[in-house]
């Protein structure tokens, strides 16, 4: 299946996002993907008053946690947190 997606924002500027099966296959200027995809686009959807994200693959991080590394093993979580984790986040700058 192949979607088009017109005038959407990436990166603050309208553009036209061209999906073919399960691959971007182009993004460009606004208005200019009907002639980028070609005929026999299945799906166009107006995308005016939105927006294209990258994948949050990994959106949630606790990059505080990788200076904690190996900081108080073996311990049970909620000691964990409360005498060790939470009073040495308190600290960080």
């Amino acid at each position: 299946m192949s979607i088009l997606i017109e005038r959407v924002l990436v990166g603050g500027k309208e553009r036209d996002i061209y999906v073919d099966g399960n691959e971007i296959a182009a993004i460009t200027e606004a208005g200019r993907g009907r002639a980028t995809a070609g005929v026999g686009v299945d799906v166009v959807i107006d995308g005016r008053h939105k927006a294209a994200i990258p994948g949050l693959f990994n959106g949630h991080t606790h990059a505080a946690m990788t200076l904690l590394r190996g900081y108080a093993d073996d311990m049970p979580l909620h000691a964990w947190l409360t005498t060790k984790i939470w009073p040495l986040e308190a600290k960080m700058t």
